[in-house]
């Protein structure tokens, strides 16, 4: 009887892995963090799903997920239902160094309830929620109590709509653009504690789609700061008054890495700033878990905007990704997008000068010590010594001729040609 059973439940399970294959629909579940672009971070539903999730799937997303492709939730012509995304309590999904669009354009996307709001959970450049069919499907996104999402764009289409529980988060840091039709952001009931939705661009496209677009118990407010590129179906509108929003501590204008020899500077500008404590400068090796790595003195409350600069000396070797946690004198705290940097893998094009008179400076590499030998063609030592990364060291010592210079550090060992003159 046992193997009876066990037997109806395996073919039971097989028939149903059958029928949601046949739905075009599997149900895919991050196993850790990773790329979206990579089958080791999920789990499928059944071993005849696809690899990678794909527009039509359900997609749980329980750990911090890289999304470093272009990807949109969809559906079928018929009145089957759409793909999803969930994203958990314990999830993120946040896009890598080159901007990425997520397309919700029949289905849903659903960002669960949090316990701490300054940790964001979702992250892309482009966020468009539409559907072009109208009265047949809706295209959602949900955002639960304390969860934080960050778009640079936003584009609501018809049907396409958000909706913000209790203390939730909305950030545009780019234009909103609705098209014509019923899109919309709503906040939670007049019952509960209300929602906010901020966009520091402006509002276009039609304007009857624009007029009505915020609704519910929600502390909206738009910015207008010009000049920020995002894609439009329209000239500029204006949504209905009564924006009631806290400002926001520090409007950042930009915000750049740059690989140097001497290390990644860092450079970014605000437009003003309210009671601006300091910015903590934050990195990670995955773009995931961050963490500080020092700390600049913001300047309290300016209408005029201020510069800041910081160079990290010592970067991580590859690929280091940087965000700046801005603080508020009362505490409160806001967190930038993410930028990256790639710090120098190999030795050989950030020696210079080369050819060079009396210095040569090396690399910062690692933060590590670097030991370096210069040598004739036929093998004879002139000078050796160990320096830290970044420094230079004196070279008008050995006559003017061709050589060759060894530079060993963290593991790594180069050898090119160098110049005396």
């Amino acid at each position: 009887m046992k193997t009876l059973s066990t037997s109806l439940m395996l073919l039971v399970a097989v028939l149903l892995a059958g029928i949601e294959t046949a739905l075009g629909q599997c149900t895919y579940t991050t196993s850790q963090d990773g790329k979206f672009s990579l089958a080791t971070t999920w789990t499928k539903s059944s071993p005849s799903c696809p690899n990678l999730p794909g527009s039509l799937d359900h997609i749980i997303i329980n750990h911090q997920v890289t999304l470093d492709q272009d990807f949109a939730i969809t559906g079928p012509s018929n009145n089957k239902a759409g793909g999803s995304i969930v994203i958990s309590a314990a999830g993120s999904l946040m896009e890598d160094a080159t901007p990425r669009t997520l397309s919700i354009s029949h289905g849903s996307l659903e960002v669960q309830a949090a316990a701490n709001r300054s940790v964001p959970r979702l992250a892309v450049s482009i966020l468009d929620v539409s559907y072009t069919q109208r009265g047949r499907f809706d295209a959602r996104v949900s955002i639960g109590a304390n969860s934080t999402v960050t778009v640079g764009c936003l584009m609501l289409g018809i049907q396409g709509g958000i909706d913000l529980a209790t203390d939730a988060q909305l950030n545009v840091t780019g234009n909103l653009d609705v098209s014509n039709g019923n899109g919309s952001i709503e906040g939670p009931s007049l019952s509960s504690r209300p929602a906010g939705a901020h966009v520091i661009g402006i509002v276009t496209g039609v304007n009857g789609g624009t007029h009505n677009v915020f609704s519910g118990n929600l502390r909206w407010c738009v910015d207008e700061v010009p000049g920020l590129a995002c894609p439009a179906t329209g000239p500029k509108q204006t949504p209905q008054s009564g924006s009631n929003c806290r400002p926001l501590p520090v409007t950042l204008v930009s915000f750049t890495a740059q690989a140097r020899p001497s290390g990644v500077k860092l450079d970014w500008v605000t437009a003003t700033e309210l009671n601006n404590d300091y910015f903590e400068v934050q990195r990670s090796a995955s773009g995931q878990a961050f963490a500080p790595i020092s700390q600049v003195p913001g300047s309290g409350t300016t209408n005029s905007g201020a510069t800041y600069s910081f160079t990290d000396t010592a970067p991580l070797a590859g690929s280091g990704y940087y965000r700046l946690r801005q603080v508020d004198r009362d505490g409160s705290e806001a967190f930038s997008a993410v930028v990256v940097a790639t710090g120098p893998q190999q030795l050989e094009a950030l020696i210079y000068p080369n050819p060079g008179t009396t210095t040569i400076m090396l690399p910062a590499g690692t933060g590590q010590p670097v030991d370096y030998r210069i040598y004739t063609i036929t093998g004879r030592t002139v000078l050796a010594g160990r320096t830290a990364g970044g420094t230079s060291f004196g070279v008008q010592q050995i006559p003017a001729g061709l050589y060759l210079i060894e530079l060993v550090t963290g593991g790594q060992r180069h050898v090119q040609r160098f110049v005396r003159h």
